[in-house]
């Protein structure tokens, strides 16, 4: 059997996330998770600089913003009393990472009610942790289906290592369709 370079194949894909961080208005952490080799000393002295070149933009809550910083491309957005970062390289494709971030915004605020308080983030934020597993593998955008997302996250009582799925749903179909759909069809050809 011949032995495949994991490495190699997901640096080919249309777009990966390399992380997500959430932090709340006052620049503390929530909840961060890294597709990149960092370790953890360095990813706190990321996340400060981040706050840091993020005070000299003008960030308009509710409305996603990029940037670039790091040799990144970063998506911000401040809804409530949270803000929330999403990294990809800088030669990925921006729209993607926008739509990733309509997407991952739309299923935060179903979670969470549309109630973006400290508190509602930290009494959901296993849900939150399932949302991110569910909707990447290793950075990669494998599930956009909010339907099968929002029944994962909605079911009562199971670990979070069952909710990974690979972006399929109980009919085989993806779902998700534009530009997001590409990023399937690399990760199925990887993957497949």
């Amino acid at each position: 059997m011949e032995e495949i370079d994991l490495d190699e194949k997901l640096n080919n894909v249309a777009c990966l996330i390399r992380f997500i961080i959430l932090l709340d208005n006052n620049g503390k952490m929530i909840y961060s998770r890294y597709y990149i080799n960092k370790s953890e000393e360095k990813q706190r002295e990321f996340e400060k600089q981040l706050c840091y070149q993020v005070k000299n933009l003008n960030v308009l809550p509710g409305e996603i913003d990029i940037f670039q910083y790091a040799n990144f491309n970063i998506f911000i957005n401040i809804i409530g009393e949270i803000t929330y970062f999403v990294g990809l390289n800088e030669e990925d494709n921006e729209s993607l990472g926008y739509n990733f971030c309509e997407l991952f915004e739309n299923n935060l605020s179903m979670i969470v009610r549309d109630n973006f308080q400290r508190s509602k983030i930290f009494e959901n934020l296993e849900k939150i942790m399932i949302l991110i597993d569910e909707m990447l593998y290793n950075g990669i955008v494998v599930n956009t289906d909010k339907e099968s997302i929002t029944k994962l996250i909605m079911q009562e009582g199971q670990g979070v290592s069952k909710f990974i799925s690979f972006g399929s749903t109980e009919s085989g179909n993806s779902g998700g369709g534009g530009l997001l759909s590409s990023i399937f069809s690399g990760a199925r050809s990887i993957f497949g």
